[in-house]
């Protein structure tokens, strides 16, 4: 039986997504190939299946195009471009979020925010869920605002970011502004990269994404389609498989400072 080669289209790289495409890989006897790695570009290509990554206004798009009109299976492991109608294998980032929110319901807080560098569909979803968790949309900040909103906050106020970049963004502009983390602003990222994680003045706690797994169950999904298989309907989504709990939320939401040391 022929093996197939399988194009794998990734940007950024995530070490945890290759992982889970290269062990299924291992197990179903694929022939893989990084789409920055073909010598004469994606056109030179010839293969059997694309697992991608698919971002807004990457010019990887028009290259995952032809492949359809070529009639070759693709399965994105992003929700970011929802208008290209392919088979997707993504986080659950509506449960994330709610993740979220239940990590600081459970510290007592009420006041909290939302903190992102940008605004995308899984942004939105993340929100979402966030908000689920308590009885008024929390507050967006952005980039311009953040320091500003932060003095101004009603304190001990908790900040979900849209990711551990982000998460350490918010902890360096508290450390500027003398706020103490977490005591007077308690900051949660996602994603458990414990490079960026465990190496800020104050560790950071993280929602955990598997993205291991949602890129394994990328690949079994891109193997059945070519093997004849349908596609499913709607994508699959891979539930977070919990939080890493660091420094930057270990406290209790009380206005008393007394209290909450």
């Amino acid at each position: 039986m022929k093996s197939p080669s399988v194009l794998v289209m990734m940007e950024p790289v995530s070490l945890p997504r290759l992982e889970g495409i290269a062990r299924f890989a291992r197990e179903h006897r694929w022939n893989l190939m990084l789409d920055d790695r073909l010598t004469g570009g994606i056109s030179s290509w010839r293969g059997d299946g694309v697992i991608a990554t698919l971002r807004r206004r990457s010019p990887r798009l028009d290259a995952v195009r032809k492949f359809r009109r070529a009639g070759i299976p693709v399965v994105d492991l992003t929700v970011e471009c929802q208008n290209l109608k392919v088979p997707r294998v993504i986080s659950d980032h509506t449960a994330i979020g709610r993740l979220a929110g239940e990590h600081f319901r459970e510290r007592g807080f009420t006041n909290v925010a939302w903190f992102s560098s940008g605004w995308s569909e899984v942004h939105r979803r993340r929100y979402a869920g966030f908000s689920e968790a308590f009885a008024a949309k929390p507050p967006r900040l952005g980039s311009p605002s953040l320091r500003r909103c932060l003095a101004a906050a009603e304190k001990p106020v908790g900040i979900l970011a849209y990711n551990d970049t982000d998460a350490a963004q918010v902890v360096a502009a508290a450390r500027e502004l003398g706020l103490a983390v977490p005591d007077e602003v308690s900051v949660l990222g996602i994603g458990d990269d414990p490079f960026l994680c465990e190496n800020q003045s104050t560790p950071i706690s993280s929602v955990r994404q598997d993205l291991a797994r949602g890129a394994y169950e990328g690949a079994a999904l891109l193997q059945r389609l070519m093997d004849g298989g349908t596609a499913p309907s709607e994508p699959v989504l891979i539930p977070p498989t919990g939080l890493t709990s660091r420094a930057s939320t270990d406290t209790l939401a009380h206005p008393d400072p007394y209290v909450r040391a």
